[in-house]
């Protein structure tokens, strides 16, 4: 996985708010990838930043485009 990363040009790895980061903090210290661990792919928050779909959405759209920066 770590040289597809570095042959791919990845700039980021990117996890469910749920989601373990253990190993992702491991391939990105081996990669120099940022690592994004706060999407919210399958679950709604109470309140921000994922109150409703529409905000799940936007939030998640913008952590990403960041990363990709």
């Amino acid at each position: 996985m770590i040289d597809q990363i570095k042959s791919s040009g990845a700039p980021a790895i990117f996890l469910d708010a749920s989601d373990n980061a253990m190993l992702a903090q491991q391939i990105a210290a081996e990669t120099d990838v940022k690592v994004v661990t706060d999407l919210h792919l399958e679950s709604l928050t109470d309140g921000a930043p994922a109150a409703t779909y529409i905000d799940m959405m936007k939030d998640n759209v913008s952590k990403i485009v960041d990363a990709l920066k």
